[in-house]
């Protein structure tokens, strides 16, 4: 039988916070910072046991759903992650780490 993982969505200050258990136990979480155009995506993490499972996809989708527009900076390769999810390139270069900043709007 296979547990399905819970997705908890809470609020704080401003703050969006999500996380992801399996039988009680932290697998994933992620948080969306108040700025003053809207929400930045920050440290989506899931535990590596747990990857490859949609959780992710699931976590910031739940997230999303408080929020109006939401920006991101990430490199190339997760650009396609973030693309299912709806989230549009919009500025090639914004930090030395990242290559891109990438937008969701409800």
């Amino acid at each position: 039988m296979r547990i399905e993982p819970l997705y908890h969505v809470f609020q704080e200050k401003g703050y969006v916070y999500m996380r992801t258990t399996v039988k009680g136990i932290r697998v994933g979480m992620a948080s969306l910072r108040p700025t003053p155009y809207g929400h930045e995506l920050d440290d989506v993490m899931v535990f590596r046991k747990h990857q490859r499972r949609g959780i992710a996809t699931k976590m910031i989708w739940s997230g999303l759903q408080h929020c109006s527009l939401v920006r991101l900076c990430c490199t190339g390769n997760l650009i396609p992650f973030y693309e299912k999810i709806g989230f549009k390139v919009i500025e090639e270069k914004c930090s030395e780490k990242s290559k891109v900043r990438m937008e969701w709007k409800k």
